[in-house]
């Protein structure tokens, strides 16, 4: 099986805007691990908003533990679920246009 995408090189626009606000929140335990993040799967829900996306093997996320870390945006919604210190899944709302990109990513 192909290695999955990078965050990096199919949406460097979205790992920027994680870059930013994860710097603006005081988190450079999380900034350090953006540039390794990969696009496992999208999220399955139906909502033409939502452009969220497993950066590890998907798992039902209301068995997951962790911390949800929401990140100031200026346009849309932008949340990582972090699961023993490793971001494990990126929640993005309201954000034109990164719906179709995450999937033509993951569609490769």
């Amino acid at each position: 099986m192909a290695e999955r995408p990078l965050l990096t090189e199919a949406l460097p626009e979205l790992a920027a805007a994680l870059v930013r606000g994860l710097e603006e929140l005081g988190r450079p335990e999380l900034v350090r691990q953006v540039a390794a993040l990969r696009l496992h799967a999208g999220c399955a829900c139906t909502n033409e908003s939502c452009a969220s996306f497993y950066t590890v093997l998907p798992m039902r996320r209301w068995f997951r533990r962790g911390d949800e870390v929401v990140l100031p945006q200026p346009e849309g919604s932008l949340a990582l679920d972090v699961t023993g210190g490793e971001i494990v899944y990126v929640e993005a709302l309201e954000m034109p246009g990164l719906r179709q990109a995450v999937q033509a990513a993951l569609a490769g």
